[in-house]
């Protein structure tokens, strides 16, 4: 693998690897921005035909359109020489949602209930758009430190399944999609908008539950069951699961697409739990509109997230104690929405003042932590600070490897920004 392609991708770390790709975190020199860049190898055509690269072309603007907060940048694909099809997207900081479930296991209500509001207002953006994922699974949902919720891999599957006079990118006969997500109707190769919700359907009974609706030895066996078999409620797993909630995760793995909710019924249920019954529990009406404010914030309308924010801060502070977890991701929030105006000094002040309850809340080597860690590293250098700024980031960038592995994305953004760093002290010698 060469460590730049088309003369302006410095690849720097293998984030995974699948049975068809494989996605690299990446630094791209012409917008100088990091990136995600993931490589698809068609299998059977090492020199994928023109038609391949048209229709993968074709996915990757459909997704790039979408222009939600939901749904990854996507900034530029094409084919490499070597027969490759690359796509390269926004990079995307958290986890997805396998990694959190193997980590922690079943999601708390409420936090599912998150997940399913946000990933079924991405879908029904994309539904309007006339766009269907395919391949709705827990590796393809991510969340941010922010708690934000990203729907990956939009257009890939799409990309994946040709028109009946088209070549196929897939082993011969095989469908797109994952067999243990995959709706009845799209296994047997007609997939439509309410596929993707049986996917996000089997998406949440995992996250409740703590195992998959089905199980079976092998992917002919376990489609079959989803095609024929009916899974045991999820309140067998979840007796605390709330009947409203518990009943829609149910009627998404509905046999039948019509019978299933629709994307706005799945994020109106989802908003209304995710912020307790009825909203009338204080800690989840907190939850909810911090969600609120972060959407904001990423729809570049920092103005109004920041007056929210602020907001929040001012009436949870004199209720909770400084080291509350709600009131300390308001503070961050804040931050972040300052640095995103422009008001940088402000901003780096905020998060000085919020690192100490932060670390005693949290934990030294908590993600969070590390990250207002850089955001001080950050602005100090952008403030002109550049001595003090390299200081920071040498003690942040060795405390990471000391508790992340070498290619945590935080772990190389602080590397990439010490290299800039030292560089420009360089030249300034």
């Amino acid at each position: 693998m060469r460590r730049e392609i088309l003369g302006r991708y410095e690849l720097a770390d293998l984030l995974g690897r699948g049975g068809m790709a494989e996605v690299w975190a990446a630094w791209d020199r012409t917008a100088g921005r990091r990136v995600a860049v993931k490589f698809l190898a068609p299998y059977g055509h090492p020199d994928a035909s023109a038609a391949l690269e048209e229709r993968f072309r074709r996915e990757a603007k459909l997704t790039a359109d979408l222009s939600h907060p939901g749904v990854p940048v996507v900034h530029d694909s094409g084919r490499l020489d070597d027969g490759r099809l690359y796509l390269v997207m926004e990079l995307v900081p958290g986890d997805t949602l396998a990694a959190s479930l193997k980590d922690g296991g079943p999601f708390p209500v409420q936090r599912a209930a998150t997940v399913a509001a946000q990933a079924a207002e991405a879908l029904a953006h994309a539904h309007a758009q006339g766009v269907i994922h395919r391949d709705i699974k827990l590796s393809n949902v991510m969340l941010t430190p922010a708690g934000a919720v990203k729907v990956l891999d939009f257009g890939i599957a799409a990309a994946l399944e040709p028109a009946p006079d088209e070549p196929r990118l897939t082993a011969t006969d095989a469908t797109p999609g994952t067999a243990g997500f995959m709706a009845p109707e799209q296994a047997q190769g007609r997939p439509v908008a309410a596929s993707d919700l049986y996917g996000l359907g089997c998406v949440l009974y995992e996250l409740l539950a703590g195992v998959a609706p089905f199980t079976a030895p092998n992917a002919v066996m376990l489609m079959y069951q989803h095609a024929f078999k009916e899974p045991p409620s999820v309140t067998s797993h979840r007796p605390d699961a709330p009947a409203e909630f518990a009943d829609l995760v149910m009627r998404l793995l509905a046999k039948k697409p019509a019978a299933r909710p629709s994307a706005d019924e799945v994020r109106d249920i989802g908003r209304r739990w995710s912020a307790g019954a009825a909203g009338s529990d204080e800690t989840g009406s907190v939850v909810s509109l911090v969600e609120q404010y972060d959407r904001w914030r990423e729809a570049d309308e920092p103005g109004r997230a920041h007056e929210g924010y602020a907001g929040l801060v001012e009436r949870l502070a004199g209720s909770r104690p400084v080291d509350d977890p709600e009131l300390l991701a308001c503070r961050a929030g804040a931050a972040r929405c300052l640095a995103m105006l422009g008001r940088s000094t402000e901003a780096r002040d905020a998060y000085e003042a919020l690192l100490p309850f932060q670390t005693r809340a949290l934990g030294a080597a908590h993600v969070s932590v590390f990250e207002s860690r850089y955001r001080i590293g950050e602005l100090a250098a952008g403030l002109g600070e550049r001595e003090r700024a390299r200081t920071l980031l040498t003690e942040l960038r060795d405390d990471q490897r000391a508790a992340v592995p070498g290619n945590d994305p935080g772990l190389v953004r602080t590397v990439e920004l010490l290299a800039r760093l030292d560089r420009l002290l360089e030249g300034s010698s």
